[in-house]
């Protein structure tokens, strides 16, 4: 299947779908896509996929639910990484090894009714993500941190790697604030290995 490159737009650390008519949303699998800023410029190449499902909270119950997880590579560059160790040695060698390691970025974003409305994000530390495979494993993500003024991030982007490139099929998808709001979505693991091995680091300069 010959893969759709879709851009998407960044503003600061915002991520917004650009030209996906809702009745496309569940159209493709894992798609490689690409980041792009307002002037149009690449910033980063990435992965996506895209799910219907359904939302429930103290006001609604089974709402339409359009789910999205977007995944990108990134890499400090080691020239700013020298320049930020001498800036800031007092942060120890240990942060600025961690700080200066490939690192996957894992945004989920959950637009509630519709495409357009502004994705999800919670309040607080008692939000979680749990994922179940057609073998009955589950992962599940606590406290999943703010990708930037909407949208959910998960921190534990390793763990969330090793269990899609384990998987198969089918994998169910349930979100909550820990509260009253629910998501609940699928997604498919077919695909993701080979277009996660093909992307590309993002190597970051400033």
């Amino acid at each position: 299947m010959k893969l759709k490159t879709v851009s998407l737009i960044l503003i600061g650390w915002l991520v917004v779908m650009v030209g996906i008519a809702q009745a496309e949303w569940n159209s493709q699998g894992w798609t490689q896509g690409r980041i792009v800023d307002e002037f149009d410029e690449e910033y980063a190449k990435c992965m996506f996929i895209r799910s219907t499902g359904a939302f429930k909270n103290s006001a609604t119950s089974g709402s339409v639910l359009y789910a999205e997880i977007l995944i990108y590579k990134s890499k400090t560059s080691s020239h700013m990484c020298e320049r930020l160790k001498k800036e800031y040695p007092m942060l120890g060698e240990d942060y600025w090894k961690e700080a200066c390691s490939l690192d996957v970025n894992v945004g989920v974003f959950l637009h509630e009714y519709n495409t357009r409305s502004a994705a999800a994000y919670f309040i607080g530390d008692d939000g979680y993500i749990i994922m179940k495979n057609t073998k009955g494993e589950k992962v599940t993500f606590k406290n999943p941190g703010k990708w930037s003024n909407v949208g959910l991030r998960i921190k534990q982007s390793d763990v969330l790697v090793s269990f899609f490139k384990k998987s198969s099929g089918v994998i169910k998808v349930v979100v909550s604030d820990g509260h009253s709001s629910r998501y609940y979505f699928e997604v498919t693991a077919d695909g993701f290995n080979k277009l996660y091995n093909s992307l590309p680091y993002q190597i970051v300069n400033e």
